[in-house]
Parts: structure tokens; sequence; C-alpha cells
């Protein structure tokens, strides 16, 4: 007993009428070997036409901030927020957030 492929229903309850009149069509059938279960699956699903003319890969996004470093330093202008959190956290000792947020938000 073979399903055939639906590519689109009417309606939900087409839909559902559809199914469980296969399951009860199912359920009445004896018993299958796993194989012929398999087969009747793969026979059920529905396969998208190929076309010949494949589309073009899109190109993916990237996600994030890329932190890969760069092949040169460039420093920061001098007087700048950045030159000032790069002096503060580059000290021998860090500096704490209070120190950093002292500094940016006087």
């Amino acid at each position: 007993m073979g399903i055939d492929p639906v590519k689109r229903f009417a309606s939900k309850g087409a839909a559902a009428r559809r199914i469980w009149n296969n399951l009860a069509a199912l359920s009445a059938a004896k018993p299958a070997a796993p194989a012929d279960v398999d087969a009747a699956i793969r026979s059920a699903t529905v396969r998208k036409a190929t076309n010949n003319h494949p589309k073009p890969a899109r190109q993916r996004r990237s996600r994030g901030i890329n932190l890969t470093p760069k092949a040169e330093a460039k420093p920061c202008r001098e007087g700048t927020k950045q030159a000032l959190l790069v002096d503060l956290l580059s000290r021998p000792c860090g500096a704490s957030m209070t120190e950093l947020l002292r500094h940016l938000h006087p």
C-alpha cells in the first residue's frame, strides 16, 4: 500500500482527514517488515523539483566583532577617551572600574 505524496493541502481539515485515513489504513493492515516501512516512507516523501540553474551561494555575514589581531598596531590619538583608557589599563597595577569611571566621566 503506497501513500501518494501531496505538495499542498486545501485546508487544515483536509490535511487532518488525510492523515487520519492513512493512519487508519496502516493500522488495519498487517504489520510490515522494517524494510517495507522504510520504502513506504521514502515513497511518501515529497521531493522538490530539481532546478537546472542552481542559486549562487549566499555569503554569510560575520556575526560579532572580529577580534583577530591586525598585522600592524596603530596608536590612539592623544587626548581621546580611548587613549586615556589604554594608558590607565597599561599601568603595571592596571586600573579598577571606579578609576576608569572617574577618569572617563569627571
